[in-house]
């Protein structure tokens, strides 16, 4: 094992916004540590798995509706994929979680059930547990890009076994949603179907190049949900289609002032499981200025989430409640959701 100095993630998260900050560079300072992430304990180093094989530290689970829920393990051994649950005639949908996320006890086990409960497909869900649980933001974006290699084999052999690219759709949180572009992108079978980023992470990836981030080609359609702009998501447009729930900023209704960050930037994985729920949906306005009402914001039928589809391209401003379910029914929240909006043209 080896031993690296704290930095606390704020740190990080003031130093990503300065331009010219890379992977690679040093960093000195040591700071308090991080309340954003709820760090109370002080530490003076962290320990940091050694990576000799990216294979030991990424787990793959499928999970089908003739599985248990517990899921069982999947490798790219083709012996192994013969006598599985796996049915190449489904759809595959790969989950991915992002910094300190977990493989069992998270988000992705609430939207395997709800996707499983919708429909008959195939879920795999991507664990890289003992890498995001390392406290050194900087270092797990280094690994990133190893499991999104890794990543990429697994798409790879789906598509080698009878899976075509185009039934492959990834979903991703923060860090997650890059993974996911990286790996569609290192895949040698070609980009997948579709890729669904949850307030894909900004910190050190400002500045990266499109092929080392989650961009609009890295599949058919890349659709976009920012709850966090700004700050732990990436603020601006770079998807097929891209949502604000409540104008995308930090303060998502139902948060608060103590866990206000991670409150919002989680509830991008909040809003994609409920539009797994058949019955609940989010729809989607896209919103101009207008003489007459200031903010003119139409429903042209999109939907974000789950049901979101290519026909639908562009930005889009979605009204949200402030507890479940969030979608809403009534345009009381879309009254809102033009206030906040204005709000923040005038402060351009």
């Amino acid at each position: 094992m080896e031993l690296l100095p704290f930095v606390s993630i704020y740190t990080v998260f003031c130093i990503a916004f300065i331009e010219g900050c890379a992977l690679g560079r040093a960093i000195d300072e040591i700071s308090e540590i991080n309340s954003i992430l709820g760090i109370t304990d002080p530490v003076s180093a962290i320990t940091v798995p050694e990576i000799v094989d990216i294979r030991e530290h990424v787990h793959f689970q499928l999970h089908t509706r003739r599985t248990s829920n517990d899921g069982v393990l999947f490798t790219l051994d083709p012996s192994a994929f013969e006598k599985s649950t796996f049915d190449v005639d489904q759809p595959v949908k790969i989950m991915v979680h992002g910094f300190l996320g977990r493989l069992r006890d998270g988000w992705m086990t609430t939207a395997k059930d709800a996707m499983l409960t919708r429909e008959d497909v195939n879920v795999i869900l991507v664990g890289w547990t003992e890498i995001t649980q390392v406290l050194l933001y900087p270092w797990v974006v280094q690994q990133s890009f190893l499991v999104a290699q890794y990543l990429g084999e697994l798409v790879d052999f789906l598509v080698e076994h009878g899976i075509p690219s185009d039934h492959i759709h990834m979903i991703g949180h923060s860090i997650g949603a890059h993974i996911a572009g990286v790996a569609s992108k290192e895949a040698m079978s070609g980009i997948v179907g579709r890729i669904t980023g949850l307030d894909a992470a900004w910190p050190l990836y400002k500045g990266l190049r499109e092929f080392d981030r989650l961009d609009a080609t890295d599949a058919d359609f890349v659709d976009c949900i920012h709850t966090s702009s700004g700050l732990l998501g990436i603020p601006h447009p770079f998807c097929d289609a891209d949502f604000y729930p409540n104008g995308g900023t930090l303060y998502q209704p139902g948060c608060n002032a103590l866990n206000l960050v991670i409150c919002s930037h989680r509830r991008s994985h909040d809003f994609f499981t409920e539009s797994l729920d058949s019955n609940l949906r989010f729809k989607a306005y896209t919103c101009s200025p207008s003489l007459l009402t200031l903010l003119d914001c139409t429903d042209e039928g999109a939907l974000m989430g789950y049901p979101s589809s290519p026909k639908h391209k562009g930005v889009f401003y979605v009204p949200t409640g402030d507890h479940p379910p969030y979608s809403v029914t009534h345009d009381t929240r879309l009254d809102v959701l033009r206030r906040t909006l204005m709000r923040s043209l005038l402060h351009l």
